[in-house]
């Protein structure tokens, strides 16, 4: 056990070790300097890497702020992965929030795209690229696509090039 206290408490750290693994407290923000910081999961820890536990309900759980220009702000690589789910999100209690939110206003937008989903197997397989699903037939208030295009551009703009007709429905 290590602890420190600088006389009110406020700027205290505490260090202490138990038989199930090591227990970091702070009176404030805790912050590393330095190349990093990683987190090494072994194989057979039967737990997750990283668990965030985040019990204060009107604030973000994770936040990244970053300045990255060049590089991806948020990189994950999963190779080896063939049948869990690369990224799963569970919003069940979800009323009129959202599940996903992306949002960009930069004026400066030319031939970016705020999403990408792109497959180059080769594969002749029955696949989908993306897929929609209502799960449930008393749903019937539930429309898959919802679009809104408030200028004078195309609603679709859909490309098969010589292959024959573009939309089948």
């Amino acid at each position: 056990i290590i602890h420190s206290d600088q006389g009110s408490g406020a700027d205290s750290i505490q260090i202490t070790s138990d038989a199930g693994g090591i227990t970091l407290s702070a009176g404030g923000l805790i912050k590393t300097t330095g190349a990093g910081v990683e987190v090494e999961n072994g194989s057979s820890s039967g737990a997750p890497a990283l668990l965030i536990d985040n019990d204060d309900t009107d604030q973000i759980a994770v936040q990244v702020e970053a300045a990255n220009i060049d590089a991806n702000a948020v990189s994950v690589v999963a190779d080896a992965l063939t049948t869990a789910t690369g990224i799963a999100l569970s919003v069940d209690a979800l009323t009129s929030g959202k599940g996903i939110d992306v949002t960009c206003s930069n004026n400066s937008l030319n031939g970016g795209v705020m999403i990408n989903a792109a497959y180059s197997g080769t594969s002749t397989n029955n696949q989908a690229v993306l897929k929609l699903t209502n799960d449930h037939a008393s749903a019937t208030g539930t429309s898959l696509i919802n679009m809104d295009q408030d200028s004078t551009g195309p609603l679709i703009h859909a490309t098969y090039g010589a292959f024959g007709s573009a939309i089948q429905l």
